[in-house]
């Protein structure tokens, strides 16, 4: 599933590259945001960006939105390109040796897929470039000045591009949707709110009993049956249906779905029937069967206008985003690092320690933070104080003021968890995996349970990324079992939990469960005392695009798209 660690702004990647500071981003986010222009456009003209550095930027942002290559990866190479003056490209082979394989097949750049759905043919694209690298403005942007796209066309084809690289299409379904009508295939894909729900009440539609009925899915004589279960049970028909076995999950959904297009004036009953049946048939979603069916151009005369208005309106909404602060971490003493022996020959260091956690008072930048711990971790090694053996057994040669040996067991575990966090974004693994291994074995030899837990957490989300699918299920339900035990542990790291849980059951093709997983993990997200906090926010987003990608896979669009507007709006109120 989608990681979603890719939604960088550039000013973001561009600040944790090394290529501008943050002072810089913030004026020039100022600046931009007061006369309406672009950041990087503004970064060139104060001086502080080369056009070329802001193409290697941009590039960069296009490959982590893709998946082609991790976020350590994109930067380093960005940081090679800019300060050796090298296309960003060249420095991604040298980084990842086979990126140029991975990116060929990968991207999803705006170009390729109007180029795919021939809306632009190549020649024209490459005159297109050349003005956008001139003018140092994006290229949708320049497709929208020079006349070639409408302001509609260009937000329809944006909004499929962000869907494909979530997930929730497939690059063929966006290119086919731009051949034909890509604002109409957004607004039937686009989720009803409860206003609108109260909206069609009056509107005479297609009944579900109906449609299916018309489509010879289940007989007259099944819909009549389930109808008087569904009167005395006080439960909708289709849930009737599906209970009886007539229908399954994914094709009450594609029902529903069509029903909604068939209520709001999108189809007529005789698509819908038409549209049914395929997905009976060939068991493809129904987005998939719209556009092989070509009813992206229908439109019917029921069905209130306004909605149909609204509804467009929602769907051109743009995605701009600001830029988010950086995640930051307290400032650490590492005094406790230090061998007493080495105490005397290490004031030059323990100084350029305190200047460094002096200079960011009691909060550090990530991108700070990253080279003074990676720093700590590379001396560690050399000495191979790592060694689980070395810091566990050899304690009393650590320099350290408090006489409470509890105490420095306690920092000893912190400063491993968090160097192995930044390892293992670094993607690290083995050491991180150590780090983490003698953090467990400290946490566990002074009884703490909570840290314990905070610790498998990570540990779990290391081998899921190494494809240990087994071993991080493991360890997850062991966190789950220490719930039971620790009642005071927060509701977020339960939902961070029972989310993590989600993703292994989904490699492991195990959809029911992870469903059920997914939904307890937004719902305690939701339940939280930090509900309100941006990082509890965004995972919540995650969460919702995460079960919307699953979904997606089972057939159940309908859902999907509910949980997927769910996910952009919270993301939108967060920015």
């Amino acid at each position: 599933m989608n990681s979603y660690v890719a939604n960088f702004s550039i000013g973001e990647i561009l600040v944790k590259a090394g290529v501008v500071s943050q002072v810089q981003v913030d004026e020039a986010v100022q600046e931009s945001g007061t006369r309406q222009r672009l950041l990087g456009k503004t970064l060139v003209e104060r001086g502080w960006l080369t056009p070329r550095q802001l193409r290697a930027g941009l590039e960069a942002q296009s490959v982590l939105r893709d998946g082609v290559v991790d976020s350590f990866s994109a930067m380093k190479a960005l940081s090679l390109a800019c300060n050796f003056d090298k296309p960003f490209q060249e420095a991604l082979r040298e980084v990842v040796p086979n990126a140029a394989s991975l990116s060929g097949s990968s991207t999803c750049k705006l170009g390729e897929l109007l180029v795919a759905a021939e809306i632009l043919d190549l020649e024209t694209l490459e005159a297109v470039n050349a003005k956008s690298l001139v003018s140092h403005e994006p290229l949708g942007k320049v497709l929208l000045t020079d006349g070639l796209l409408s302001e509609s066309f260009l937000d329809a084809a944006l909004e499929l591009q962000v869907r494909v690289r979530d997930g929730l299409l497939s690059k063929e379904q966006a290119v086919e949707a731009l051949k034909q009508n890509p604002e109409r295939f957004l607004e039937m894909l686009a989720p009803l709110s409860e206003g609108d729900n109260i909206g069609f009440q009056s509107i005479e539609s297609v009944r579900i009993g109906e449609l299916l009925t018309r489509a010879e899915i289940v007989s007259e004589a099944d819909v009549l049956h389930a109808l008087e279960f569904s009167r005395t049970h006080r439960h909708p028909i289709g849930e009737m249906l599906l209970a009886r076995g007539f229908i399954t999950r994914s094709l009450l959904d594609a029902a529903l779905s069509l029903q909604q297009m068939v209520g709001a004036g999108q189809l007529t009953l005789e698509s819908a029937t038409a549209c049914l049946v395929q997905v009976f048939s060939t068991d493809k979603p129904v987005s998939q069967c719209l556009l092989g069916l070509n009813l992206l151009g229908e439109a019917t005369n029921s069905g209130p206008a306004k909605y149909r208005a609204a509804a467009g309106q929602k769907m051109r909404k743009t995605m701009s985003k600001k830029r988010k602060p950086g995640f930051k971490w307290s400032t650490i003493d590492f005094d406790f690092l230090r061998p007493e022996s080495e105490v005397s020959g290490a004031d030059e260091r323990a100084s350029e320690v305190d200047a460094v956690s002096s200079g960011m008072q009691t909060e550090v930048e990530v991108a700070e933070l990253d080279a003074l711990l990676q720093s700590v971790v590379s001396a560690s090694i050399e000495r191979g104080s790592h060694s689980a053996a070395t810091k566990q057994a050899g304690a009393e040669r650590y320099f350290y003021n408090s006489a409470d040996r509890h105490v420095l067991y306690e920092h000893q575990r912190s400063i491993n968890s968090r160097l192995a966090r930044v390892l293992l974004k670094h993607r690290e693994f083995l050491v991180a995996e150590e780090l983490l291994l003698v953090a467990l074995g400290i946490s566990g030899k002074l009884d703490l349970k909570d840290r314990q837990v905070e610790d498998q957490m990570f540990l779990a989300g290391l081998y899921l990324q190494q494809g240990k699918t087994w071993q991080s299920e493991r360890l997850i339900k062991l966190c789950l079992a220490k719930f039971e035990a620790l009642p005071k542990l927060s509701e977020r790291v339960l939902g961070l939990c029972h989310h993590r849980l989600g993703l292994v059951y989904c490699r492991l093709g195990l959809f029911a469960q992870a469903e059920k997983q997914f939904l307890r993990a937004a719902e305690l997200m939701l339940e939280s005392d930090q509900s309100s906090d941006g990082s509890t926010k965004r995972r919540l987003a995650a969460i919702y695009k995460d079960y919307a990608v699953l979904l997606r896979s089972v057939k159940r669009e309908m859902e999907a798209a509910k949980y997927y507007a769910q996910a952009r709006a919270i993301q939108r109120f967060d920015d």
